[in-house]
């Protein structure tokens, strides 16, 4: 992870890296068009960006709410806890990987 700095430092950096370039990105679904008239492909498509919109609303919730634990904010959970481990140890979130495939 990082050499000398804490494990809460480390997650501190993972998570404000993770939120600067993924905090506002979500697949609108209007956009895809095909109107009605939606063919196999279309809607494999909307319901593969139904379920990344679920993933990123559930990782921008959890890093805004691990960054209030760390500003004391929030009392720190135990999946709070679990969160700042897995991005010190720089894997994947066990709640992040139950989103990414249902």
């Amino acid at each position: 992870a990082g050499e000398g700095l804490s494990p809460q430092r480390v997650a501190e950096n993972t998570m404000q890296d993770i939120l600067d370039r993924f905090g506002d990105v979500k697949y609108e679904l209007d956009e895809l068009g095909g109107g009605d008239e939606k063919g196999p492909f279309q809607n494999v498509l909307t319901l593969e960006c139904e379920q990344m919109n679920k993933l990123m609303f559930e990782i921008h919730r959890s890093l805004v709410e691990l960054g209030m634990g760390f500003e004391g904010e929030l009392t720190m959970s135990d999946q709070m806890e679990a969160l700042q481990e897995a991005l010190f140890l720089n894997r994947v979130p066990a709640t992040w990987s139950k989103l990414s495939w249902p």
